[in-house]
């Protein structure tokens, strides 16, 4: 059973972890009936009137965190498989660590772990032990593996113009593994692999291509998660919005693009953030 880099998730895109294969690959997983008439019921369960409604004014993220919403429900209800979390992890880490080595002893050790340590115990009933760590590449980046492993680049250190910025960063990668986006993605492709047999693999690289909008709201929720979490240890949570109008410079919005992309247009990603910050 092949296990693809989908439950890597960065900042921005831009990585590809090497497969893993296993000697003997996990039993399938045992099916539950699934019907036309059950999702169905998923669809009407949730309010489809806010389906064009999403923080980012966007029509395309509304009916896409529809039905996210559906697919998160479906798969955690019939594809609950157990991937042998922590084993897949540790592989995934070596392969990292070979390729981007990692940094100790620097400032940005002191700095990262210094948010990292007021970040960790605002976190509410955390799944996690949270390991992380500082490693060498030029891109402005941070990603998270299932397992809950965090890598942050030194690129983005040198991007960010303080550490509300960072603890930011760094609360959204955290939010990828508390809100199990890691585990999900590879827990529907490994039950699409043994439900379809050789379609299988076909099947679950069409997923991963028609479903990108969907992993836009995995991106949309740990941006939420991070800014909340940010604020609970006392940072400013208006400099993740820094952040964000640094990135949408670089950025110009285009709708076949948008259908495309792994993560939301910086602009977007900004508008929901200065919502929830005027919320309260």
């Amino acid at each position: 059973m092949r296990y693809r880099s989908l439950a890597f998730i960065p900042l921005m895109a831009g990585f590809t972890l090497v497969p893993v294969f296993h000697a003997q690959p996990p039993e399938p997983p045992k099916q539950k009936e699934l019907s036309w008439d059950v999702l169905l019921k998923r669809y009407n369960d949730l309010n489809a009137a806010t389906a064009t409604d999403h923080c980012s004014g966007d029509q395309i993220d509304g009916l896409a965190s529809l039905f996210r919403n559906i697919e998160n429900q479906v798969v955690d209800e019939y594809a609950n498989i157990d991937i042998g979390e922590m084993n897949v992890s540790a592989e995934w880490h070596r392969q990292i660590i070979r390729e981007k080595p990692i940094v100790t002893g620097t400032q940005a050790n002191t700095v990262v772990d210094r948010i990292m340590r007021r970040l960790v115990p605002k976190m509410q009933n955390p799944v996690y032990r949270h390991q992380y760590w500082v490693v060498r590449s030029d891109e402005i980046n941070a990603f998270a593996i299932m397992g809950g492993r965090l890598y942050v680049h030194t690129g983005i250190l040198n991007f960010v113009n303080s550490e509300d910025e960072l603890a930011f960063v760094l609360g959204h990668e955290l939010g990828h593994n508390e809100k199990r986006h890691c585990v999900r993605s590879v827990q529907k492709m490994v039950f699409l692999e043994s439900a379809l047999g050789e379609y299988g693999a076909l099947a679950a690289n069409m997923a991963n291509v028609i479903g990108a909008p969907f992993g836009q709201m995995d991106e949309y929720e740990a941006d939420e998660y991070g800014l909340r979490l940010m604020r609970a240890a006392g940072y400013d949570p208006n400099r993740a919005l820094d952040f964000f109008r640094k990135l949408k410079t670089r950025e110009s919005y285009d709708t076949f693009e948008k259908l495309t992309r792994s993560h939301p247009y910086s602009a977007q990603r900004e508008n929901c953030l200065l919502k929830i910050i005027n919320e309260g």
